[in-house]
């Protein structure tokens, strides 16, 4: 294994998940996750059309070479590959480089007791598993089967000591009783802040993410205690955010346009598909590199929040 080598990994949640995600990067390969509840069909197809050399489905347990790897990969090789859900068409593999991952992890909160609830497949997963560890704080596994009782995970995270939980604002919405949390992170959705989820939320602060999987988590907002949609934010560190017309020129503020992202947490681009990177990835006119069109409609608010049209129509 080596830099771009792609690597399967099929785990269910678990520290053999951890040890196996962390020894692929340490290796200096890229890692591809897939999630064992996927059909068998939808693997072989994300195995095949990433072109993965190996393929770990089971950790024994057993040591191997001692020592200490050297430095393998560089900060402009692939970190990993995520595939989109292919609700829209075919499948299509995302590739991040190092670079993008260690940006995101900069602009993390800091150490406590995060919970990994999510998927291997979706990238929330690398905030949980990679947030907690490159800051020094402590990753609460949860299985399939307690992540999906809803009516018990806030219970249960209180009992294992959890700070920090990232939740999609369905999920979310879906809790039973208060979470004593001190920070919720809401990603994947449109934020709407209601009175009873206020009430649910406790003491907890309340944190939008807003990031395509081409750009993981760009912007992000500290939600006010206040009910309504709530901003997608401002971009975090080395992130620019554009919102420009069909010309690719920027629109006053308050006017709605389309969502250009640019800076360090911009993705190499699909693998093997030259054409649609093309088309999704431009040059960027203003400061050089490249820009990727989200195809979101949004406005700047006051100064250099953004926030999306669906929370303008619904004013």
């Amino acid at each position: 294994m080596g830099p771009e080598t792609v690597v399967g990994v099929c785990l269910e949640r678990s520290v053999e998940l951890v040890v196996a995600l962390l020894g692929v990067l340490k290796a200096g390969g890229c890692y591809l996750p897939v999630d064992p509840a996927l059909p068998p069909g939808r693997r072989e197809f994300m195995l095949a059309d990433a072109g993965a050399a190996l393929l770990i489905d089971r950790v024994d347990g057993t040591s191997g070479p001692g020592g200490r790897l050297r430095r393998r990969a560089a900060a402009s090789n692939a970190a990993y590959v995520i595939y989109t859900s292919g609700s829209t068409g075919r499948p299509k593999g995302v590739v991040v480089e190092h670079r993008c991952l260690v940006n995101l992890l900069r602009s993390e909160h800091g150490p406590g007791r995060i919970a990994q609830l999510t998927s291997i497949g979706f990238d929330v997963s690398l905030q949980e598993i990679f947030g907690a560890l490159a800051t020094g704080g402590t990753l609460v596994v949860f299985s399939r089967a307690e992540q999906l009782d809803l009516p018990a995970l806030p219970a249960l995270m209180e009992l294992r000591g959890v700070d920090t939980v990232h939740l999609t604002p369905t999920v979310l919405h879906a809790l039973d009783g208060t979470v004593k949390l001190d920070r919720v992170i809401a990603a994947g959705e449109e934020l709407v802040v209601t009175e009873a989820l206020l009430a649910r939320l406790g003491k907890a602060r309340l944190f939008n993410h807003y990031g395509p999987t081409e750009t993981h988590v760009a912007l992000t907002h500290a939600a006010e205690r206040a009910t309504g949609p709530v901003p997608i934010g401002r971009p975090i560190a080395n992130t620019r955010a554009y919102v420009l017309d069909a010309f690719l020129e920027p629109v006053p503020a308050g006017v709605v346009g389309e969502l250009y992202l640019g800076g360090a947490g911009v993705a190499r681009g699909y693998l093997g598909r030259p054409g649609l990177t093309a088309e999704r990835f431009v040059p960027d006119p203003f400061g050089g590199g490249r820009l990727y069109r989200t195809g979101d409609l949004v406005r700047f608010r006051d100064g250099d929040v953004l926030e999306s049209s669906a929370a303008v129509t619904g004013r």
